[in-house]
């Protein structure tokens, strides 16, 4: 029968989220707020997906990184949606860019590794986030929704950046003055590539960093933020992520660090739903977290190293 041979296809919720980076828990949200995605009900009411939600989801994903907000995508329907990223992916690519993905697709660490190290040493750590990184995985994400990479390439570069990142911060060095800050994820949040990022840029501005990782418990970063005694803390949050739940950890996070500890939140156009307490930074864009940063060095009267 029909209905058996598209049962196997049917994902959980949890694969679906897995799938996409997409927490359930945010799933669950756009479904409520926007009824999108509608799963299938099993007769026990477990929610399933179909493979067609999937490749919607992906192009939902795509179209908030790229800056649009959840409401004014998530309504939308798959056809509308693709032309909607065909005139985003319209703008200018980085000229080595089919190279690459040529290169991920062919799992070419050593050649993938070089080119992009080449172009961050050219550019500086900023640029090299900005007009590389973002650009990239983007470009890969676009492949992966169509069909052409898988998640073995998205995870395969994740990974490659992950020790790229970790490596230019270590030749930028550790300032022997200046601000420390903490960075983290919130709980749950898995995608912890934006805090590399914002890592690598906060050393070469000359900022001390202390790193915690991904889906580090709440108590924890608090322990952690008094006993390193730093005057910030900073959670990239990336806007596909941000629902009622993160917000609230954002609230409890703030309100249990000491007030002269600075905290910002955001990465890609982050928002609260309302606005936020004293001493929280939303920063909606790589330029605003360097304006974050200058202004966390200039009150204790440091330099930058930055040019």
């Amino acid at each position: 029968m029909p209905s058996a041979k598209k049962a196997p296809e049917l994902l959980s919720i949890g694969e679906l989220a897995a799938s996409t980076g997409v927490s359930p828990d945010t799933i669950r949200v756009w479904e409520r707020r926007y009824g999108a995605p509608k799963p299938v009900r099993l007769p026990s009411g477990h929610r399933r997906y179909t493979p067609e939600q999937l490749r919607w989801l992906r192009r939902v994903v795509e179209a908030v990184a790229a800056g649009h907000r959840p409401g004014s995508v998530v309504p939308r329907g798959d056809e509308e949606l693709e032309r909607l990223l065909e005139r985003q992916r319209a703008s200018p690519a980085p000229a080595a860019l089919d190279e690459w993905i040529a290169l991920i697709r062919g799992f070419d660490s050593p050649a993938l590794a070089a080119a992009l190290r080449a172009d961050y040493e050219r550019q500086g750590a900023a640029p090299f986030v900005s007009r590389t990184c973002v650009p990239l995985l983007s470009a890969v994400g676009r492949a992966w929704a169509d069909g052409r990479l898988e998640i073995r390439h998205e995870h395969f570069l994740t990974e490659l950046l992950h020790d790229l990142l970790r490596g230019a911060r270590v030749t930028v060095g550790a300032p022997g003055a200046g601000p420390s800050l903490l960075l983290c994820t919130l709980e749950q949040d898995m995608h912890d590539l934006p805090v590399q990022m914002a890592a690598l840029i906060a050393a070469q501005m000359g900022v001390r960093v202390r790193l915690l990782g991904r889906d580090t418990p709440l108590d924890q970063v608090l322990t952690a933020a008094r006993e390193m005694a730093v005057d910030a803390v900073c959670a990239p949050v990336p806007l596909v992520l941000a629902s009622p739940e993160q917000e609230r950890l954002v609230l409890r996070l703030r309100a249990g660090l000491p007030e002269s500890v600075e905290l910002c939140v955001g990465w890609q156009d982050a928002r609260f739903a309302r606005r936020p307490p004293r001493g929280v930074s939303i920063v909606r864009e790589l330029g605003e977290y360097e304006l974050w940063l200058r202004d966390l060095l200039r009150p204790r009267g440091f330099g930058s190293q930055s040019a």
